[in-house]
């Protein structure tokens, strides 16, 4: 994320923001000329002109605050539409690139870096302008007033700006120590909770918090280190600002006093430099900020880069053939298939081993991963080879998903063209009269609900609604009883779909059914 990006998000809008910071910084400004005015008024004894520039003060006060409240609203929209844009493209990629949903990953990037760019760069762009507008009217009218009190805080300047770069590589290792810790915390929580129900019944709760709060003190080494370079710099700019607020008061005394200087200035010589070196300051830290960020930064996009590598071309394929599969995984292990072909409008259960590779396979067919030897060739209805539309194929997991929302809105995929499919295919997997409130029930995926077997019966009514022609049941009814799913299979068995079934603990009666078992135990 950088400007450029920033600013093509709403060129107006950006402009606008930014113009009123600096429109503010103007009027704090002439705030304090008005006062040094106010002064000289008072040695001629000019009451009248006096009161006159007191109003002028009050009126630049008001216009000031205003400006920045409005500028802050304007650039807060303007950042959030930017930080909206990004999520929407990393989600985009999470979802058409068929990445894996890492939770700490995707917490890190949408939530932890966003606040860091957010505290880190864009309110220090913001900052940066109102106090880069502020200085520099604070100079000119400084050296409208005195030439001499101008050329001193010239020199202070370069002081101040240049002494903080020696913390820029500090606060750099810093910022990204920061956002790795955070990384690993919540990878080692989503790690961990999620076998909380077993830590529990093993008792090995105190592992747990031995373990959380190992990672959890990384982090928090990670904001101290941060802390204590923000902290190093902070004593080093106020070092600079108040050595050169006291050396610039006492010039200004004795410019007046032996050189008849401008009288009103000894009044406003206090708010000129408190804003002169504070802007230094705040300048000087904002810099070293924005460039602390750029690491994250980097990993965060407005504008979509990325070239996606999974569309939904193709055809629906009917049938497949395993021609020499073979896929290795990182830890070594491997696993080979034997060559069959499945034809367009078979029933085949699917049976090996445990940890001979069924579920693998499924995943292979799916291209969700890819094989490091061999292929799987894909056929229509009219068994002529084909290039395949993935998400045309029918899919019921081990661990099938429910997503917020109705039975009816799980179902569809939020398709409302598939609602009138709906109704037979809710009798075919013996899911009528489940629920009270039949497929308008909402369900709480927090608090279930729904049984095991319900929630089966819905994914694999959703699997069935969808026109798929081929269709992969991976332990789809395990946890439906086993009345229901001889109905189910039954019911299956009729349509015209290709259907590959997975399922170990299957009566004779069941088996029966299918048109013929392939064992990956053996070769064909």
């Amino acid at each position: 994320m950088t400007i450029r990006t920033l600013f093509r998000i709403n060129p107006l809008r950006f402009i606008v923001s930014l113009t009123l910071e600096g429109m503010s910084a103007i009027l704090v400004v002439l705030e304090t000329y008005f006062l040094t005015i106010q002064f000289d008024k008072i040695k001629i004894r000019d009451y009248r002109g006096f009161f006159l520039f007191a109003f002028l003060q009050i009126i630049s006060f008001i216009l000031s605050s205003g400006f920045k409240q409005l500028g802050n609203y304007l650039w807060t929209v303007q950042v959030q539409n930017g930080f909206h844009q990004i999520r929407k493209n990393f989600l985009d990629s999470l979802v058409k690139n068929k990445q894996a949903y890492h939770p700490d990953i995707v917490q890190n990037q949408l939530v932890k870096n966003l606040k860091i760019v957010k505290e880190g760069y864009t309110d220090s762009i913001k900052d940066a302008v109102y106090q880069g507008v502020l200085l520099l009217f604070i100079t000119t009218t400084l050296l409208q007033l005195q030439w001499e009190i101008f050329v001193i805080a010239l020199i202070w300047s370069f002081i101040q700006l240049y002494l903080p770069k020696l913390f820029d590589k500090k606060l750099d290792i810093a910022y990204s120590n920061l956002s790795e810790q955070n990384k690993k915390y919540l990878n080692t929580l989503n790690n961990w909770l999620i076998g909380l129900n077993e830590i529990r019944r093993y008792t090995a709760t105190e592992h747990l918090f031995k373990i959380l709060g190992h990672a959890g003190k990384n982090v928090e080494k990670s904001v101290i280190s941060k802390s204590k370079v923000e902290q190093e710099i902070e004593y080093l700019n106020s070092l600079i600002y108040n050595l050169g607020d006291s050396v610039l008061f006492i010039i200004t005394a004795i410019i007046i006093i032996f050189y008849d200087g401008n009288f009103g200035l000894i009044a406003s010589i206090t708010s000129f430099n408190f804003y002169l070196f504070g802007s230094l300051m705040n300048i000087s830290t904002y810099r070293v900020k924005i460039k602390g960020t750029k690491q994250i930064r980097d990993e965060l996009t407005v504008d979509r880069a990325e070239t996606y590598t999974y569309t939904d071309t193709g055809e629906s394929p009917s049938g497949f053939k395993i021609e020499n599969l073979k896929i290795k995984f990182s830890n070594g292990q491997s696993i080979s298939y034997p060559n069959f072909i499945v034809k367009s409008g078979e029933k085949v259960l699917l049976t090996g081993k445990s940890g001979r590779g069924k579920s693998t396979l499924f995943k292979l067919i799916l291209g969700d991963l890819l094989p490091n030897n061999g292929e799987i060739i894909y056929f229509n209805n009219e068994n002529k080879e084909i290039l395949p539309n993935y998400s045309q194929i029918g899919y019921l997991s081990q661990s099938p998903i429910l997503i917020p929302g109705t039975i009816l809105e799980n179902i569809t995929m939020f398709k409302p063209s598939l609602i009138p499919r709906v109704s037979k295919i809710e009798q075919e997997v013996q899911l009528v009269g489940e629920f009270s409130e039949g497929l308008d029930t909402k369900l709480d995926l927090v608090n279930e609900n729904y049984s095991g077997g319900q929630k089966q019966k819905i994914v694999l009514a959703r699997s069935l609604v969808h026109d798929s022609n081929l269709l992969l049941i991976d332990e789809g009814t395990s946890a439906i009883d086993q009345k229901a799913t001889l109905e189910i299979i039954k019911n299956l068995v009729k349509t015209k779909k290709t259907i590959v079934f997975i399922a170990h603990s299957l009566t004779p009666e069941m088996k029966e059914l299918f048109d013929r078992e392939i064992n990956l135990d053996k070769e064909e």
